[in-house]
C-alpha cells in the first residue's frame, strides 16, 4: 500500500466487536438525538479515528455478496459506452480542457480543493448516465434516480456537534438541487457522500463524522456509502462505514486504466443495489412504526439513544400497538 493510501493506525486497543468507552465516539442521551453536550468536530474526529484503529478492512466492495456487487459484463458495457459514445477514458479524462457535463475533464491535480467539485461531479454523473443506458430497466434498482451534486454548504441539522457539517458533494435521488437548498441528514434522497481533500487521513476523519450523522439520525440504516477523492493525485477510495468498522476499496487512480475501470465498476455496483434491504435499510421499520412478531408498534417517545458509528448503537423507545399501515 502506497504512502498516500487511506489507512488507520493499527496500534489501537479497541477490540473488533466493541468500542472502548474511553475513546468511543458514542454519546448517550435520555431524550433522544441532540440531548448531549455538543462536541467540536476535531474532538469527534479523534474519537472516531481511534474507534477504527483495528477495524479498518481493505476489501473488494464489488465482489459477489459485497454491498456494491457489480456484474462484470454490465461493467464492460458501461466502459464501452463511455469510450465509444461519450469519449471518456482514463486518458481523455485527464485533458486540460474545460470540464462540462457532456465532456468531464479532471486535469492532473487541483491546487485548490473547491475547483475539483464540479469536474468530479461531471465525471461521476457521466458514469451514472452511461450505466443507466446499459443496465436492464426491468431489473430492480433502488438507486436508479441517483445523481451527484456539488454541495459545499452546511447541512440543515446537527448531531451532537457545535456546528453543522459541510459535505463537498452529495449523491441524491433527485435530478436537481437548487444552489441555496440545504439538505437534512434525514433526507430520504440522500444516498452517497463524497469528500475531497489532499490528505488521506483527513478524508477518513471527515467522512467518518458524516457517516456518524447519517447512521444515527435514521435508525433503519446499517451502513453508509462514501467516496474519498484526493484532488492532487486523482486517487479515489470507496468506503462503507458500518457498525463493525469501515470497509474500503484499495487505492484507485484515475490516471491508470485499471483504476479508472475499477471506479466505474464501483459506481455500477452502487446503481445495481436492488432494494432497501440491500441498501442497508431495516425493512421491519417504516417511519416511527416497527413491525414486531407480525404486529405494528408505534414509537411514542425515545427513552435512551446511543449515537456512534462503530459498536452498539442502542436505542430504547416507549411504544404502543398501532393499526397504522406499514
Amino acid at each position: 500500500m502506497s504512502s498516500n493510501s487511506i489507512a488507520v493506525d493499527t496500534q489501537g486497543t479497541v477490540s473488533e466487536h466493541q468500542s472502548s468507552p474511553r475513546f468511543s465516539s458514542a454519546t448517550s442521551s435520555p431524550a433522544g438525538l441532540g440531548g448531549s453536550d455538543p462536541i467540536v468536530q476535531s474532538e469527534m474526529m479523534a474519537r472516531i479515528l481511534h474507534e477504527f484503529s483495528d477495524a479498518t478492512f481493505f476489501v473488494d466492495l464489488t465482489a459477489e455478496g459485497a454491498p456494491l456487487q457489480a456484474d462484470s459484463s454490465k461493467v464492460r458495457q458501461v466502459l464501452n459506452r463511455l469510450r465509444d459514445h461519450d469519449n471518456i477514458t482514463h486518458t481523455t479524462l485527464l485533458g486540460n480542457n474545460l470540464s462540462t457535463e457532456d465532456a468531464p475533464r479532471l486535469p492532473k491535480g487541483f491546487t485548490v480543493e473547491r475547483y475539483s467539485y464540479a469536474p468530479l461531479t461531471h465525471f461521476l454523473n457521466a458514469i451514472v448516465h452511461a450505466a443507466k443506458e446499459c443496465l436492464t430497466p426491468w431489473t430492480p434498482r433502488h438507486l436508479s434516480n441517483l445523481r451527484f451534486h456539488p454541495y459545499d454548504k452546511d447541512m440543515l441539522d446537527t448531531i451532537d456537534s457545535k456546528k453543522p457539517l459541510k459535505p463537498d458533494i452529495l449523491g441524491l435521488l433527485r435530478s436537481s438541487l437548487p444552489p441555496q437548498e440545504k439538505i437534512s441528514w434525514n433526507d430520504r434522497d440522500l444516498a452517497v457522500i463524497v469528500e475531497v481533500k489532499n490528505e488521506p487521513l483527513k478524508l477518513v476523519k471527515q467522512l467518518s463524522t458524516y457517516a456518524r450523522c447519517f447512521l444515527s439520525i435514521d435508525r433503519r440504516r446499517s451502513f453508509s456509502i462514501t467516496i474519498a477523492f484526493d484532488q492532487r493525485t486523482s486517487k479515489m477510495h470507496f468506503i462503507v462505514f458500518h457498525r463493525s468498522g469501515l470497509s474500503s476499496s484499495h487505492e484507485l487512480s484515475l490516471r491508470s486504466e485499471a483504476g479508472f475501470q475499477s471506479i466505474v465498476k464501483h459506481i455500477v455496483g452502487i446503481l445495481s443495489i436492488p432494494d432497501e434491504e440491500a441498501f442497508g435499510l431495516d425493512r421491519t421499520r417504516s417511519g416511527n412504526v416497527h413491525r414486531i412478531n407480525n404486529r405494528n408498534y408505534e414509537i411514542v417517545r425515545p427513552i435512551h439513544t446511543r449515537v456512534c458509528v462503530r459498536g452498539r448503537a442502542t436505542a430504547v423507545y416507549g411504544i404502543r400497538g398501532a393499526e397504522l399501515s406499514f
